[in-house]
């Protein structure tokens, strides 16, 4: 679990190397992961551990003169917070530090030191740390007397003890930023109650006494709620803010440590609750980009904003980013290229499941398109479904649940004890079949209530279809191994059952069912495959049937031999008579086919083959991009077409154990079901 607002620092080699919040096993702690190599992959999550006193808040980063990343937090309650720091003791390219009882192993990380407080201590918002001309990391923070206060390292070594900064009278300040000038001089900027932004500086390069504090007010009628400081590439400083219309609005020295511009607005990205505080981070070329993020009551959106000459008014348009986050930070690497981190949910420390980042693909250039895969869901997850309005659905051991966001977040469905198959009806997110004891149930208000429709005694329930064509039909199957198969069927959405086929025997065998697949537009055609399978049929495999009678009888579509079909999607979209069905071979060595019908099962193609191997866990296509096809295999890997199968490329490694994958409306995000959870990939 990573959460908590990231922050993101190079490493001395230029490495970046980025710092959340993680549950472990004493409750929230500090966690970090880092490239492997400058602009290369990354590692695991790792632990710092956290201090003793617990109760921890945002983190800031500053990068020491040699280049070794310093990390710093307020922990404690209210207005009586301490600052703790932690740091890196050598750069990278002269070894690790040696393990002490409280890290583990190697992580080249000091233990937790204590930097204290002003008398009454740190008040309840995030301290910010600069670097001074000669290198010093400095750190300011509000105190309980609503001054500024900070504390730097010293040239000898160690660190100052706490000094204030105060403020104008009657001035309570409520956010921080720490600019850097370009000769070397720390300026603090600080937003009052009210709106209002002031500045302090440095006298002179390397902390030589502070000027007096500086009015830069607010914009009319605007007032201020935060504020955030970058440097233009010929030294000129630039403050940001978002006032409480919600627009971002900025303003800048017309040269460097000269008069500054009046407050000019740049807008709002879209029409949202709020936006957070703009994090400025610098291109290649020296232009500042904004990220910001967007947040309403049902999701959030990153978002950002560059420097370009070419525009009226000196910035590009807002262009989203995309994703849900709870709270980003922006990184350099090595070649200059931005990357952006972000944790994926509602910004509670603890509370989050993952980060995600994007980067420019080239310096001053666009942005990736395919993420790292996120955890949303905790496991066993064993299928993914969804309404044709875009509800998700995932059920496994783990229990039933359901996502309005394209399986960002989750929220658990009440059910019948243990059920074994679960159904939802694809027109309506409310409705869904649970098979458990002996009976089938069905809710018609997303599981406040269950009530049983289908006495199953003693057999076992093998599939709940529900059509989508008409959600009043209904399929059940049930055997109890080799005996009694059954299919019952509903028209009236399961108050009564006919039982149209069986029951029927087989032979020292098990029955099971696939695929019972109705037609997405066809409420009298349904597809399946279904048998009673024991070693004798590894040879011949099975078939994949059609039903043009909701299930009275059947014919043979498509006989794969020696293959086992296991999974079909398709029928819908713009091109119905587009399908693909996932088979298997049914003994070592195993292997696996992906087919194609482009003319609704008269004829089909092979478009992945494994000779022997792997078999297909999952398989998703997007509708209306048919081309477009995934599929998860075995061995932990998912490939992905955009040729309807010519070609395959490989998605980023993530989820293993996989078991099922569902595409998201308009092919937004893959989801991936694991015995370990659900997954989230962007694409």
């Amino acid at each position: 679990m990573i959460g908590g607002r990231p922050v993101a620092s190079q490493n001395a080699d230029g490495r970046l190397e980025v710092f959340g919040h993680g549950v472990g096993g004493a409750g929230l702690e500090v966690v970090h992961a880092w490239q492997n190599a400058p602009g290369a992959g990354w590692s695991a999550w790792n632990t710092l551990g956290a201090p003793p006193t617990g109760n921890l808040g945002d983190l800031a980063v500053g990068q020491n003169g040699d280049g070794r990343p310093e990390l710093f937090v307020r922990v404690g309650l209210m207005s009586s917070g301490l600052c703790w720091h932690t740091w890196q003791n050598l750069p990278p390219a002269t070894g690790w530090s040696t393990w002490d009882s409280h890290l583990p192993p190697a992580t080249g990380w000091s233990t937790w030191d204590s930097l204290g407080a002003p008398p009454g201590g740190l008040a309840n918002v995030t301290a910010e740390v600069g670097r001074n001309g000669d290198d010093r990391l400095e750190v300011f923070a509000f105190a309980s007397d609503l001054a500024v206060w900070h504390i730097w390292q010293q040239t000898a070594g160690g660190w100052s003890g706490w000094h204030s900064l105060g403020m104008p009278s009657g001035l309570a300040p409520f956010a921080l930023a720490i600019g850097e000038t370009s000769d070397g001089r720390l300026a603090v900027f600080v937003v009052v109650l009210g709106g209002g932004l002031w500045r302090r500086q440095q006298a002179a390069p390397a902390g030589t006494g502070w000027d007096a504090w500086e009015d830069l007010g607010m914009p009319l009628g605007a007032p201020l709620s935060d504020v955030s400081v970058g440097r233009n590439a010929d030294g000129r400083l630039e403050v940001f803010s978002v006032s409480n219309a919600h627009d971002v609005w900025h303003r800048w020295e017309t040269a460097p440590d000269g008069a500054w511009s009046g407050w000019e607005n740049l807008g709002t990205p879209t029409v949202a609750l709020g936006l957070d505080r703009p994090v400025v981070g610098t291109n290649a070329d020296g232009r500042l980009e904004l990220f910001t993020i967007s947040r309403d009551a049902t999701a959030n959106e990153a978002w950002h904003s560059w420097q370009d000459a070419a525009a009226p008014n000196g910035w590009s348009a807002w262009e989203s980013l995309g994703g849900s986050p709870g709270g980003l930070d922006v990184g350099q690497n090595a070649d200059g290229r931005l990357e952006v981190f972000a944790t994926l949910g509602d910004g509670t420390p603890g509370g989050l499941t993952g980060v995600l980042h994007r980067w420019q693909t080239m310096p001053n250039g666009g942005w990736s398109v395919v993420q790292s895969w996120i955890p949303t869901l905790p496991g066993p997850i064993r299928r993914l479904a969804q309404t044709t309005l875009g509800t998700t659905f995932a059920w496994g051991a783990a229990g039933l649940f359901r996502s309005e966001d394209a399986g960002l977040t989750w929220s658990s469905l009440a059910t019948p004890p243990a059920p074994k198959v679960v159904a939802i009806d694809p027109s309506d997110a409310r409705t869904l079949f649970a098979a458990a004891g002996a009976q089938v149930h069905k809710t018609t208000d997303a599981g406040a209530t269950w009530i049983p429709v289908l006495a199953t005694g003693s057999l076992q329930v093998l599939a709940i279809a529900v059509s989508p064509a008409n959600p009043n039909v209904v399929f059940v199957a049930l055997a109890q191994y080799s005996t009694s198969f059954q299919v019952h069927r509903s028209l009236d959405g399961g108050a009564t059952w006919t039982m149209i086929e069986g029951p029927s025997h087989g032979a020292t065998c098990m029955f099971n069912v696939p695929i019972l697949v109705p037609h997405p537009t066809d409420p009298a055609r349904v597809l399946r495959t279904a048998g009673c399978y024991a070693g004798r049929d590894v040879l011949t495999g099975d078939m994949l049937d059609q039903s043009v009678d909701q299930g009275l009888t059947w014919s043979p579509l498509f006989h794969p031999k020696p293959l086992f079909p296991s999974r079909l999607v398709g029928g819908m979209g713009s091109q119905p008579s587009r399908w693909y069905l996932a088979a298997h071979f049914g003994a070592p060595p195993g292997g696996c086919k992906l087919f194609r019908t482009d003319d609704d099962g008269a004829t089909w193609s092979d478009v992945l083959v494994f000779a022997s191997g792997p078999a297909l866990m999952g398989v998703a296509y997007e509708p209306w991009t048919p081309d477009l096809m995934l599929a998860a295999l075995s061995t932990n890997v998912v490939k992905r077409s955009d040729d309807s199968g010519a070609s395959w490329t490989d998605l980023s490694s993530g989820p293993t154990d996989l078991t099922d994958l569902l595409l998201t409306p308009g092919g937004q995000a893959l989801l991936a079901a694991t015995t370990h959870g659900v997954w989230r990939i962007e694409l």
